[in-house]
């Protein structure tokens, strides 16, 4: 199995204010994926490191298990705005976009990667970050001939977005990005990859993982009514993983499935996460 090399040269954190839930991860973590620390009041001892998908990793990882490029994910968001979304929905479609630019640019499809770009200008913008919105517009406008140059640029910018929200303390906001981001991946993956592809079944297995720490996470939230909503669905979601049993290779960085997922898991999974996906960008 070929694992996810793709240069995630910076790690994204993201600090809340409390980390009331009890667990973690416990299952290891990926060593291409970005991170998400929380912290508790009580002390450094408190502290947690969460794994989360880096913003290119699915994509990159299709592309390297020779997945065909398909528009067909873009159906429902090429579209779409945020407009008069409340900003938890506004973070939650920045994430969703910011992965469709990533897709398309993975594949080298520039004017589907432009058309997201202004996507994720506008939303930022909307966020009060109108100042980093036209620098990362300039900046990959810039490199998007330099393949590896803006794979850097875009791991870098998702750090500092994050360091932003953090910073100006709307850490839920930035998780909000990246639960996005995340449903995205999984919509992406789950939709393209074929019954008897496992390296592509093992991609979509790896990410129970990242759904159990975002689960987490967001109960930090949950005593907003929208983000207890938003738990539900993705508890929902959790409920798809059932029976698929998976092993992490630390080692060697590899997930690899202990049960074969089946087509009607594999299904279910798409219902599951298109349900998630649609309640965000409806």
């Amino acid at each position: 199995m070929k694992t996810l090399r793709f240069a995630s040269l910076l790690l994204v954190y993201v600090l809340t204010g409390s980390c009331g839930s009890s667990g973690g991860n416990g299952q290891g973590e990926p060593s291409d994926s970005s991170s998400v620390k929380t912290t508790d009041t009580s002390g450094l001892s408190d502290m947690k490191l969460y794994a989360l998908p880096a913003p290119l990793e699915v994509s990159t990882a299709l592309r390297s298990y020779d997945n065909a490029y398909t528009t067909k994910v873009f159906e429902r968001t090429k579209d779409k705005t945020a407009d008069y979304l409340p900003n938890y929905l506004k973070g939650l479609n920045l994430g969703v976009y910011c992965v469709d630019m990533g897709y398309a640019t993975v594949y080298d499809d520039h004017n589907m990667a432009l058309k997201y770009l202004d996507k994720v200008e506008k939303v930022m913008n909307e966020l009060n970050l109108s100042t980093q919105a036209a620098a990362f517009v300039k900046k990959y406008k810039d490199n998007i001939n330099n393949k590896d140059s803006l794979y850097k640029f875009i791991l870098m910018s998702y750090n500092e977005a994050n360091r932003y929200f953090r910073d100006n303390k709307r850490e839920d906001v930035g998780l909000m990005i990246l639960t996005g981001g995340f449903i995205e991946g999984l919509y992406i993956s789950s939709n393209i990859v074929k019954k008897d592809d496992q390296e592509g079944l093992a991609l979509i297995a790896q990410q129970q993982l990242y759904l159990d720490n975002i689960i987490e996470l967001i109960r930090t939230y949950n005593q907003d009514k929208d983000i207890a909503d938003l738990l539900i669905r993705l508890q929902d979601l959790k409920s798809a993983y059932y029976g698929i049993e998976i092993d992490y290779d630390s080692v060697n960085s590899k997930v690899r499935t202990k049960t074969e997922i089946t087509e009607k898991q594999l299904n279910l999974l798409r219902l599951k996460v298109s349900s998630v996906r649609n309640y965000i960008i409806s």
